[in-house]
């Protein structure tokens, strides 16, 4: 049996959400906007990165819009279209943030599966820098700041790390999330009426970036403001847009990973009865963010499940 991240992950969420997506493979027949969204995002990041990977450079504007294109559905509806300009958008702002310039990293591979033994797993992006170091990297669409939000799945990173490890037979692997949060960035703004008219707006806490905000500034003659020059420490010193998470690794990592591979390969064999987990606020893990959640209370109220049914197909 193949033990794949995203297995091991439903599985310890909620046993019968992995019953619905693995034993019985339902997948819904339409996505929510988010997922959808974040569907987009690493679309396009694929589209772009295997540019770089064939070129050594990422591709003109011109081209990416035209590729992403493919990523619409046949006939798509305006809020497609809508979400597919939006997704673009970030991913180009993401591109000219990229941490490290074309002639500094190779691409590796971009969403292709590695196995070693049983397991297998499919990285975003895995990348050798010229130093000879080779980062594991997945893209994460968020809507907190980089000082927000929950830890991020640990046992994704081991997983990816050991698995690249194998592949090119090194220890110089490292893994990062690389959060790409869908927000644009604030533009500050001059008040144009009422009784601050001809003010600048607060900047003290503005949502932006040191590039935006640093313009501005001397555009308008600010550079004396001890607010302003704060703020721009703050933004110069942390992308609130565009971040790396990396994630810790010592000499017990790789042994925990195979000891939960261990320990969730023996309990899917093995599986007969897959109970719900009932979260009713986890965000995006609770109930009410599954899909699966119209079956369940299908079966939880006694209604109709092939009414319920209706909104699923079967993974081809």
């Amino acid at each position: 049996m193949s033990i794949s991240f995203s297995k091991m992950d439903t599985m310890m969420r909620c046993a019968k959400k992995y019953y619905y997506k693995y034993v019985e493979k339902l997948v819904p027949v339409t996505d929510s906007a988010a997922l959808y969204f974040g569907t987009l995002v690493h679309g396009i990041c694929e589209i772009a990165f295997k540019y770089h990977k064939k070129h050594g450079k990422f591709p003109e504007l011109q081209y990416l819009r035209a590729a992403s294109a493919s990523l619409l559905p046949e006939y798509p509806a305006e809020e497609d279209i809508d979400l597919v300009v939006d997704a673009l958008a970030l991913v180009e702002r993401y591109l000219a943030s990229f941490l490290w310039d074309g002639d500094q990293f190779t691409v590796l591979a971009v969403e292709e599966e590695f196995t070693y033994g049983n397991l297998k797993g499919t990285p975003d992006l895995v990348i050798r820098l010229t130093d000879g170091r080779i980062l594991v990297i997945d893209h994460k669409t968020t809507s907190a700041t980089v000082d927000g939000g929950e830890t991020t799945m640990r046992l994704q990173g081991l997983l990816y790390t050991y698995l690249v490890k194998n592949h090119y037979a090194t220890e110089n692997v490292s893994f990062y999330f690389y959060y790409l949060r869908k927000k644009q960035p604030a533009k500050p703004t001059i008040n144009k009426s009422g009784a601050n008219k001809g003010n600048v707006g607060r900047l003290a806490n503005i949502d932006t970036t040191y590039e935006i905000l640093n313009e501005f500034v001397k555009q308008h003659g600010l550079q004396d403001r001890e607010d302003v020059r704060h703020r721009l420490g703050e933004l110069r010193d942390q992308d609130r847009f565009f971040w790396l998470q990396r994630l810790p690794q010592d000499e017990y990592t790789e042994a925990f990973l195979l000891a939960r591979v261990r320990e969730y390969t023996a309990e899917l064999r093995e599986k007969r009865y897959f109970p719900m987990s009932i979260v009713d606020d986890n965000g995006y893990k609770s109930c009410d963010k599954c899909p699966y959640i119209v079956l369940c209370e299908s079966e939880l109220y006694g209604y109709d499940t092939a009414i319920a049914l209706e909104e699923f197909k079967e993974e081809e």
